[in-house]
């Protein structure tokens, strides 16, 4: 009898390791999955805030979008200007790749022409980037330089415009 029991000691010993083995396994491979998860996560997120970035930097600091100020012999960019008739607001000047979709959404004024007029479904949209802005928006990209001094100073309201821009990238 005491090797029966000594054996039905081992034998639940026994049991009892490969039991906690495997729940060990287990236990390592949630671990594990949550960790891909979290690491694919945080590079989708990336991604959109590259992307993201990038076109809001190319909207207010690209000289075929923004304004510009001419007098007789120069002419400068004028950034986070804005013309509501802009030709040049396309997905490619903003460095937006065409497999992504955009919103840009000004408070009051619309732009008659926009590549960025998609559609935002957040039901099935779980990742995307957005950011809000203010800009000047005027009717024609070309300012007299005389016009946009006289409008720094504040001598000249009618071109002080501010409004703010919504933003976001999705795919």
């Amino acid at each position: 009898m005491i090797k029966n029991n000594r054996a039905q000691i081992m034998s639940i010993d026994i049991l009892f390791s490969v039991v906690l083995v495997i729940l060990m396994f287990f236990l390592l491979f949630n671990i594990v999955e949550a960790r891909t998860y979290q690491t694919n996560t945080d590079s989708i997120n990336q991604e959109f805030e590259m992307i993201g970035n990038l076109a809001f930097t190319r909207l207010i600091n690209n000289p075929n979008i923004n304004c510009y100020a001419k007098d007789s012999s120069n002419s400068f960019n004028i950034p986070s200007c804005l013309a509501i008739n802009n030709s040049e607001l396309t997905k490619e000047n903003l460095g937006i790749p065409s497999n992504y979709k955009c919103l840009i959404t000004p408070t009051t004024s619309t732009f008659n022409i926009n590549e960025c007029t998609d559609v935002l479904n957040m039901a099935s949209t779980s990742h995307f980037y957005e950011i809000d802005f203010n800009v000047s928006i005027v009717t024609n990209r070309s300012i007299l330089k005389r016009n946009y001094v006289q409008s720094y100073l504040g001598l000249n309201p009618s071109m002080n415009t501010i409004e703010q821009i919504n933003l976001k990238v999705w795919q």
